[in-house]
């Protein structure tokens, strides 16, 4: 467990640091609720930080700050903004960092100037311009609310055909997401993409999927079964952990052709599982 917390510290940090010491040498201008730093390198803007409100739901990010284009979305810039539904990306952001985007809980849309070149929305879902990789779902896309803050629905999702990547952390806490859907053009789930997808119950995984990151299905705590398919070719550290609920997962390729990383089966906060599980690969089960 300790060696568990060192290390989501220094993940934390690893995302956070460059960011802080970026910050500290470039001093930080604002614009309403918006702090940006200026790149000296691109003599462009970066947005740096957004201070949520009580009363904001949207937030426009400018083409320009001070006749210079804004160019690019700084880690953690726009996260835990609770109030936000929707986020307006300009059309000369061409960089967004890893957690640049994260954890808004009512979060509904993020839609792309149509003269952007590097992103594109579909559905209010932001992907690379050429849909090939999907890089933040909204927490709220499709969810309602109750006046107190409740849930009311359960969302169903289905990756668009022609994506092949599930980006980052890009499902974050989309704990309304009850299934979800990836079409066969989907190799690549990267680390941490469906992390903490507490509600995630189903999940129906296309035949082209070659590789699952580390830590991509951590906290999916009530997921119950998933079948991956023969294309399965690599299988990150903690791959599943903490996702507690599981009772099989079968895999369509032999175990041998498969790279698994370390403690990659579901474990209950790194502990066995209190229940009995096993995992049918095609030439052999393991039962625990």
């Amino acid at each position: 467990m300790k060696k568990r917390i060192r290390r989501a510290i220094g993940l934390f940090l690893a995302a956070a640091l460059p960011a802080a010491l970026f910050c500290a040498c470039a001093p930080r201008e604002k614009q309403g609720q918006m702090e940006f730093v200026l790149d000296k390198n691109t003599d462009t803007y970066v947005l740096v930080y957004y201070t949520d409100t009580s009363t904001a739901v949207e937030l426009v990010i400018p083409d320009t700050f001070k006749g210079k284009s804004v160019t690019k979305i700084g880690k953690l810039a726009i996260n835990s903004a609770d109030t936000l539904e929707r986020i307006v990306v300009g059309a000369n952001v061409t960089a967004i960092e890893p957690w640049g985007i994260t954890k808004n809980l009512h979060l509904k849309e993020i839609t792309v100037h149509p003269d952007n070149p590097g992103f594109c929305d579909i559905n209010g879902v932001l992907f690379t311009k050429d849909q090939a990789k999907l890089l933040v779902y909204p927490n709220a896309n499709q969810a309602v609310y109750a006046k107190d803050g409740r849930l009311e629905n359960t969302v169903e999702y289905t990756v668009p055909d022609g994506t092949e990547i599930i980006g980052h952390c890009s499902f974050y806490h989309c704990y309304a997401v009850e299934k979800l859907t990836l079409p066969g053009s989907v190799t690549e789930i990267e680390e941490r993409a469906f992390h903490k997808m507490t509600g995630l119950a189903e999940i129906d995984v296309g035949e082209g999927l070659a590789k699952i990151g580390e830590d991509a299905f951590l906290g999916c705590e009530a997921l119950k079964e998933i079948d991956l398919p023969a294309a399965l070719r690599e299988i990150g550290d903690n791959a599943f952990y903490n996702a507690r609920a599981i009772e099989v997962i079968r895999i369509a390729a032999p175990e041998a052709s498969v790279t698994q990383g370390e403690k990659w089966r579901p474990s209950s906060a790194g502990s066995k599982l209190g229940h009995p599980w096993r995992i049918e690969w095609a030439d052999k089960t393991e039962i625990y």
